[in-house]
């Protein structure tokens, strides 16, 4: 049973992280580097953001019968791993159409990798007037790890209508975000900028995932 859990906690914290990786490896193509104690910063705030969300859904759960509570859930995680999954695809019949002449002041590839519902990542890309420094500070990591940690909420909410292990989902959101963040900068610095990369589809393929084994399981 505690391995079942454990699984499912990795796939929720790793599909959470996915926008960590993409805004690390966005960062790490303009040769930005994001100190580990940086990677710290914004692991601890997003951590905390999931933790509310997850005790706000718990305490929401304790008023909403169990099978209610079970299918909003899914619901939940269903509409946000859609939104992730067709993302990319609407951007790029966006793109296709908009016209070519039209001129733009910031790199399209990095801005087509920041990949979430509202675009809260884009808010810190690399040609961000933020970037004058090389090395992102203390501010614009808070900054970042507020933006990414808004796309957690309703999904730490929809999961915290279950039965959630805040101490296993707290420890693995922690090592799987920085691991995100310096791998995604580390790859960033190594490929090529013109590389399209994006992973919104592969979190939101995760996400429904969930969604379904917290129907079956």
């Amino acid at each position: 049973m505690f391995f079942l859990a454990f699984l499912e906690a990795l796939a929720l914290t790793s599909a959470l992280s996915a926008d960590s990786f993409v805004s690390a490896f966005a960062y790490g193509t303009d040769k930005v580097k994001i100190p580990f104690k940086s990677c710290v910063i914004i692991s601890l705030i997003c951590t905390a953001m999931l933790t509310a969300a997850l005790a706000l859904g718990d305490l929401a759960g304790s008023f909403v019968p169990l099978h209610f509570a079970v299918w909003i859930s899914f619901s939940i995680f269903v509409v946000i791993g859609s939104i992730k999954i067709l993302s990319p695809l609407i951007k790029g019949i966006k793109k296709r159409r908009s016209p070519t002449s039209v001129p733009c002041n910031y790199d399209d590839t990095v801005q087509d990798n920041i990949n979430t519902p509202d675009n809260n990542s884009s808010l810190l890309t690399p040609n961000s007037s933020l970037h004058h420094t090389r090395r992102l500070t203390i501010a614009q990591s808070a900054l970042l790890a507020v933006a990414l940690s808004l796309d957690g909420l309703g999904i730490g909410i929809g999961y915290g209508l279950g039965t959630p292990n805040f101490p296993l989902i707290i420890t693995l959101s922690l090592i799987t975000n920085c691991a995100a963040l310096l791998l995604g900068a580390l790859a960033g610095n190594k490929l090529s900028k013109k590389i399209r990369f994006s992973l919104s589809w592969l979190s939101g393929v995760v996400l429904i995932g969930i969604g379904i084994s917290s129907v079956l399981f």
